[in-house]
């Protein structure tokens, strides 16, 4: 009888001969050159009488020419015949921990991997140790790994003192591709161009999935907005755009100032598409709420407010030159408005109040707090003081008057005498 038949998938016994004789071939693949540096190493420690590996010194040669004392030895190493206990962990989506039970005589393991799919048989140092386990790192997440350990062992016959644990396959298991929501954060915000209205913007920020690398991530899309309870209409707000940054990345949104007449709830999402076709593609969602009623300190709330009116103020100057210098607020403004012109006096003394006949204006960086004007020289000028509080009634007697010369150019405060709702076109404000 033959060994197959016709008409037959072939013999059982044909298929197991094949399959052992495959399976030789990938355990007595040629070991990486650093780990027949290390065999090499390791076993004539071993054989100089050291008790324990963990004190050779056996750095790792990088020339393999040098590491071929052994070679006979490997080529005849002998395949233990039992499998003992492994245990397998991915530290993180690029590092992966194997360990097995440690074996009787064992001086030293020597640690091998290679891929199981693409190429069983081309073997990667992992590591050295007189423990039997190691931790290595892969470039490839997505790959199906494998890993084979060579002991040196103490033996009594110099020509067999390796032994070698058939490979063993690595189950995958990634950590999870997802994002927690402490993950996610929202950058408020923030008036990027003071002239215009239309240029409110903030972020919404992320960091990458924990144990993933900027490389694991293919792209991003279907980035969105969505607005739940706002006085905007959706289609009046721009799409976010995806900017991508170093360990993670952030949508770019856009708001229009109608967002701030009421309170706004908006969803935001964009898609995150891995690498690694065994990873579920994750949706980054997050929820933004901007009410300016219960969060008037922020920046963007503060834009369409009235301006705040500045009381601490001191003018000072001479030879065409007038200094006001004033004291900056709690929280820094993103500008100044500094009104100014020519000034002059009505009234009889000592009732006599200051106003400006024509008014000028310039804008100040929030981030200082004096500014110098050049002004003609034996012709009054004049800047405002008022309160710090916006929308705030002020009386002219309880203003300080700040008055000085500049080459007989005089230069002063002007303050209404009667009691009134302040014009902040009148005054030195801070303009949110």
């Amino acid at each position: 009888m033959g060994i197959g038949s016709e008409g037959s998938g072939g013999s059982p016994l044909l298929s197991f001969l094949l399959f052992f004789a495959t399976l030789l071939s990938f355990i007595h693949s040629v070991p990486h050159y650093r780990t027949k540096c290390s065999l090499e190493c390791l076993a004539l420690c071993m054989q100089s009488g050291t008790p324990t590996a963990s004190i050779c010194n056996c750095p790792v040669s990088k020339d393999a020419r040098n590491c071929t004392l052994f070679d006979a030895n490997l080529k005849n190493v002998d395949i233990s015949p039992t499998i003992p206990k492994t245990k397998s962990e991915y530290v993180d989506a690029h590092m992966i921990r194997v360990s097995i039970e440690a074996q009787p005589a064992a001086f030293a393991y020597i640690f091998e991997y290679s891929t199981i799919s693409t190429e069983p048989d081309n073997w990667s140092f992992a590591g050295a140790s007189a423990k039997p386990e190691t931790v290595f790192s892969i470039l490839d997440p997505c790959r199906d790994y494998q890993f084979r350990v060579l002991i040196v062992v103490r033996n009594s016959n110099p020509t067999e003192i390796f032994e070698m644990i058939r490979p063993q396959p690595i189950p995958v298991r990634l950590p999870p591709f997802i994002l927690t929501q402490q993950q996610i954060t929202i950058e408020m915000p923030r008036v990027t161009n003071p002239n215009s209205s239309e240029d409110l913007k903030l972020y919404v920020k992320w960091t990458l999935p924990s144990g993933y690398i900027d490389g694991d991530i293919y792209s991003y899309e279907s980035p969105a907005l969505y607005p739940i309870q706002c006085s905007t209409p959706e289609g009046e707000i721009p799409t976010p755009r995806i900017e991508i940054v170093k360990g993670g990345g952030r949508l770019a949104v856009w708001l229009p100032p109608s967002v701030l007449e009421a309170r706004c709830r908006m969803w935001v999402e964009v898609r995150m598409l891995p690498r690694c076709v065994r990873l579920e593609p994750f949706n980054i969602q997050k929820n933004i709420e901007i009410d300016c009623s219960k969060n008037a300190n922020l920046e963007i709330c503060n834009k369409e407010a009235n301006p705040v009116c500045l009381e601490s103020v001191d003018v000072s100057g001479e030879r065409g030159k007038a200094k006001i210098t004033w004291q900056p607020p709690a929280q820094p403004p993103l500008y100044y408005h500094v009104r100014y012109g020519p000034a002059e006096s009505k009234g009889v003394a000592p009732f006599v109040t200051w106003q400006l006949a024509a008014k000028r204006e310039v804008r100040v960086d929030g981030s200082l707090s004096t500014f110098s004007l050049d002004i003609p020289e034996d012709e009054d000028f004049g800047v405002q003081s008022l309160d710090e509080a916006p929308d705030t009634v002020t009386e002219e007697g309880q203003n300080s008057q700040n008055g000085a010369n500049a080459s007989d150019g005089r230069v002063a405060d002007s303050h209404p005498k009667e009691k009134k709702k302040m014009d902040d076109d009148d005054v030195i404000t801070n303009g949110e």
